[in-house]
C-alpha cells in the first residue's frame, strides 16, 4: 500500500503540472516565468515518479506471487526511501548540475507547455523518457512471468523450469481461488500504465524523427497519458475490498521445486497450517472421553438404548 500511495502522489504531481496549463491558455502563449519553471519541475517529478513506483509495484507483486517471498519491513522502508530519492535526484540534477548559461534555462517553454527545453534533448530522453520506457518494459516482463506462473504454464521441477500447456482436464483447478495473493493481486497486474503511455510515446518518437504531429493528436495523446491517476484510483477502489489484512492470513507455502504431476504444477500453492500448542492436550482429552463413552456403551443393556 505505501508503494501504491506513492504512485497516486506521483499522479497528483502530474495533475498539478497539467492544471498549470490554464495560465498558458489564458494568455494564449507559453512564456518563461516562475510558473513555467514550477510546471517543468512538477511535470518531470510526476512522470518520473509514476514510472518509478509503477516498477516498484511490479517488483513487489512479482515477489509475492511468483517467488512467494514477501519483503521484510526493513526492505520496504529502504525501497520507499530509495524510490523517492531517485525521483528527487533525477529532477534536481538538471537545474542544479546540468543547466548552463550558454545553453539557456533547463526548465522552460517546450511546445504547448513548460518542461525540459529543447536545448537539452539528451536530458529529455535520459532523464524522463528512459525511465518511463524502462519501467514499462520491465513491468511487462514481470507481469507476464506472474501470469504464466499462477496459471500453471510456467513450473519448476527437479529438472529445471518448464513452459507447458495446461490440459483441459486440469483447467478446473485454475477456477479455484489459489490463494489470497493470486485472487486479490492479479487485478494489480492489469495496471494501465503501459497502455496509456504507448500513444504519447509514438507521438514523441515521430517528433524526434522530424515529423509533425497535429495539435489535436498532441492534446489527445497527452490527455490519455495524464489519465493514469484516475485509472490507478479506480484500480485501488475496485481491488481494495479483495485485499484482506495480511496479518490475519495463513502464510502461503513458498515456491519450491515440485513434481510435474502435483497440484502445485498447475498453479495451486497450498497453505501451511501449524498445529496449535494445545493440540496434544486436546487429543489426550478427546481420547479419554472416547474411551469413557465406549466403556458406558458396553455396559448399557440393549433394550435401554
Amino acid at each position: 500500500m505505501p508503494y501504491f500511495v506513492s504512485l497516486l502522489c506521483a499522479n497528483l504531481l502530474q495533475a498539478v503540472g497539467v492544471i498549470l496549463n490554464v495560465k498558458w491558455v489564458a494568455i494564449h502563449a507559453v512564456e518563461e516565468s516562475p510558473v513555467c519553471t514550477v510546471q517543468g519541475f512538477v511535470k518531470q517529478a510526476g512522470n518520473v515518479g509514476t514510472a518509478v513506483w509503477s516498477f516498484f509495484i511490479a517488483v513487489c507483486v512479482f515477489g509475492l506471487m511468483f517467488l512467494r517471498a514477501p519483503s521484510s519491513q526493513l526492505v520496504n522502508r529502504c525501497a520507499f526511501a530509495l524510490g523517492w530519492f531517485v525521483v528527487v535526484f533525477v529532477v534536481a540534477i538538471g537545474p542544479l548540475a546540468i543547466q548552463l548559461s550558454g545553453r539557456g534555462v533547463y526548465f522552460g517553454p517546450s511546445g504547448y507547455w513548460c518542461w525540459i527545453t529543447d536545448a537539452y534533448p539528451a536530458e529529455q530522453v535520459f532523464l524522463e523518457y528512459f525511465w518511463e520506457f524502462l519501467s514499462a518494459g520491465l513491468s511487462l516482463i514481470l507481469y507476464l512471468g506472474i501470469l504464466l506462473r499462477v496459471r500453471g504454464n510456467l513450473v519448476r521441477s527437479d529438472k529445471g523450469w518448464h513452459l507447458r500447456f495446461v490440459p483441459s482436464s486440469e483447467r478446473w483447478q485454475l477456477a479455484i481461488k489459489r490463494d489470497w495473493m493470486d485472487s486479490s493481486m492479479m487485478g494489480l497486474a492489469a495496471v494501465t500504465y503501459v497502455l496509456l503511455l504507448v500513444p504519447v510515446a509514438i507521438a514523441r518518437f515521430i517528433e524526434f524523427g522530424g515529423g509533425k504531429i497535429p495539435f489535436g493528436a498532441t492534446i489527445f495523446t497527452d490527455t490519455l497519458f495524464n489519465l493514469q491517476g484516475i485509472a490507478n484510483a479506480i484500480l485501488l477502489f475496485s481491488t481494495r475490498r479483495l485485499i484482506p489484512d495480511t496479518a490475519a492470513l495463513i502464510a502461503p507455502a513458498p515456491r519450491k521445486v515440485v513434481s510435474m504431476s502435483s497440484s502445485e504444477a498447475v498453479g495451486i500453492t497450498p497453505f501451511t497450517l501449524s498445529a496449535p500448542q494445545s493440540d496434544v492436550s486436546y487429543t489426550s482429552r478427546r481420547s479419554g472421553r472416547t474411551a469413557s463413552l465406549t466403556s458406558i456403551d458396553s455396559q448399557t443393556p440393549l433394550n435401554n438404548v
